[in-house]
């Protein structure tokens, strides 16, 4: 309750902790473990209700081209396409041209303030924001060290 009340989580609910696991025998840098986020069990809740309030409204938001993060949509349908439409051009002798967009780590750069913006065009209410953004605002992490 005290976080829909307030849009924020009270101080250390929405910590974690991140557990290194060795991915090889000898690590020498972060890609060498695997990460495992320990995530306490109020934020899930929070996390759940909100995902349960969201879901009459997905099929509005998310366009069909989307492929990931949906029911009964896989992440290869995306490349499949591709390939079948790249295919069709190439036996059509059209020309086309294709951009790949390289969006590794792309969560880790976007500015707050712009999802903000993104949530409001959607038609998100002023309540419905504060709590997204105060889930990610009020986040702490820790790292697990042997």
């Amino acid at each position: 309750k005290w976080f829909f009340d307030h849009s924020s989580f009270a101080k250390g609910c929405n910590s974690s902790f991140i557990a290194l696991i060795q991915k090889v025998p000898d690590p020498k840098g972060v890609n060498d473990y695997g990460l495992i986020s320990l995530i306490g069990s109020l934020y899930k809740v929070v996390t759940k209700i909100r995902a349960l309030r969201l879901s009459s409204v997905l099929d509005y938001l998310i366009s069909e081209v989307q492929s990931d993060f949906f029911p009964n949509r896989q992440i290869f349908d995306g490349p499949f396409i591709i390939n079948d439409v790249l295919s069709w051009y190439k036996h059509k002798r059209h020309q086309a041209m294709v951009f790949k967009v390289d969006f590794a780590k792309a969560y880790d750069s976007v500015r707050w303030d712009f999802l903000d913006d993104v949530l409001s065009s959607f038609g998100f209410g002023l309540k419905w924001r504060s709590w997204i953004l105060g889930s990610l605002s009020s986040g702490k992490a820790s790292v697990l060290v042997n």
